[in-house]
């Protein structure tokens, strides 16, 4: 088998990579072996004078990836690849694991990218709980956690029953206005026009969060001086105590000797608390809020930011053992 091709046709390698020629067209599955795919197809300028269909690895794919325009021979296990000034030849894959997708009876999902892809910074890995390593779809609502702290959006996803997306599924979803997702229960899958990747799903889902009900304080923080308060506490602890005064919070932070305390200036409804959260993950919630107001409730066991802008909702559990505040802390 013999054809032209240009190396613009030859993008998103995988681990294994089959190509099928017949005729005219050109097909790649690209592929991990786990579950997990892309199916392109395109069209020659020219018929193939033969069927064919090989399997490169990932690295010989990315290889011919760089050649712009060459000549591909295929015979007896070998691809050979030429043009006006090199000649490369790799070996036929043969010994790979056939995974074959069941794509059967797709429904469209109800949702955006744009809605799905903020869950994807608050994941976790944690092998003996799979359901918290995807993004979670349900009927009404797009849930993500590392079990500290959680991403919540509000919207009807048009599916009767959850699914769970594995987070590493993302980097291979185009953002385009025309890409359309689908899912039979088993697989997702995310289509474009002349390409469809394909995903196994997570068995386990995650529960329904449990909001606490009554807050202890109320407040609506300025995002960008709490982002830049969070930073500097975070140069000196891991964990950042909230206390309420007459101005509104002081963010303290205390480590071998180190202590801080900023005050921030705002609002606050409510009785008087001093509650504790992980620093890294709260200025990770603030960060992926794109309203300059955050609407809060402190609660007894977490922290509620809601952005009202785009129905999206960031919990942040408490940590339980309250950080030491610095002694010399000004009252009021």
């Amino acid at each position: 088998m013999k054809i032209k091709l240009n190396s613009s046709v030859f993008h998103d390698p995988m681990p294994y990579n089959t190509i099928t020629v017949d005729k005219d067209k050109i097909k790649f599955h690209s592929f991990d072996g786990a579950g997990m795919g892309i199916i392109r197809a395109a069209k020659l300028g020219k018929e193939a004078d033969e069927p064919a269909s090989f399997t490169l690895s990932a690295k010989d794919f990315g290889f011919i990836s760089k050649l712009d325009d060459f000549n591909l021979e295929y015979a007896d296990n070998v691809i050979k690849v030429s043009n006006t000034k090199l000649k490369a030849k790799f070996a036929n894959i043969v010994d790979y694991p056939v995974y074959t997708p069941f794509l059967n009876d797709m429904t469209d999902i109800q949702t955006k990218l744009d809605d799905l892809l903020p869950g994807t910074q608050f994941l976790g890995n944690d092998v003996t709980c799979p359901q918290v390593s995807g993004v979670n779809i349900f009927p009404d609502k797009i849930v993500a956690s590392d079990k500290t702290m959680f991403y919540t959006h509000k919207t009807d996803t048009g599916l009767v029953a959850p699914i769970n997306v594995p987070g590493e599924a993302f980097k291979h979803i185009l953002d385009i206005e025309t890409m359309k997702l689908q899912t039979n229960g088993k697989m997702l899958v995310s289509k474009t026009a002349g390409r469809s990747f394909y995903t196994v799903l997570i068995e386990q889902k995650l529960p329904d969060v449990k909001m606490d009900d009554e807050p202890l304080l109320k407040a609506k923080l300025p995002r960008d001086e709490m982002i830049k308060a969070l930073k500097l506490i975070k140069e000196y602890s891991k964990y950042v105590t909230i206390s309420t005064n007459s101005k509104g919070i002081k963010l303290y932070a205390g480590e071998q000797g180190n202590e801080l305390a900023i005050q921030v200036n705002v609002e606050v409804e409510g009785e008087a608390a001093d509650l504790s959260y992980d620093v890294a993950r709260l200025i990770k919630i603030m960060s992926a809020i794109k309203d300059e107001t955050v609407s809060v409730m402190f609660g007894a066991r977490m922290m509620i930011c809601d952005e009202d802008s785009r129905d999206n909702r960031y919990v942040l559990a408490r940590y339980m053992m309250p950080v030491k505040k610095s002694e010399t802390k000004e009252e009021n």
